[in-house]
């Protein structure tokens, strides 16, 4: 049986990660972080369970999988054992039209 930690990334910090939760100014103007090789800028991630997270976002080529280090305020959907979580994401791409098929279900079939 997986853990919470095999689903949602190790339980410590990473050597690559930024030392400190980004701030609301810094998710606002996209501020870059460079941990050795690796480069992140902060951003907000999506609202789930009524919470805003800021996080940092891996800066990788167009299309390559990416790491997102999320500091949500909450405790669903982590649980509220560990900060930051870090999830492992391929292709952004895909929340694009997630939302764009969220959107039109919505639009063609939610109640008004």
């Amino acid at each position: 049986m997986m853990s919470h930690g095999d689903w949602f990334g190790p339980d410590r910090s990473s050597a690559d990660w930024p030392a400190a939760r980004p701030t609301g100014e810094q998710c606002r103007t996209h501020d870059m972080a460079h941990v050795g090789a690796t480069r992140w800028a902060a951003a907000y991630y999506p609202q789930m369970g009524g919470y805003v997270a800021s996080c940092w976002v891996e800066i990788v080529r167009p299309g390559d999988c990416f790491r997102a280090l999320v500091y949500h305020d909450g405790d669903w959907p982590f649980l509220g054992d560990r900060v930051p979580r870090e999830l492992h994401h391929c292709d952004a791409t895909q929340f694009l039209e997630f939302g764009r098929v969220v959107q039109r279900l919505h639009n063609e079939w939610g109640e008004t």
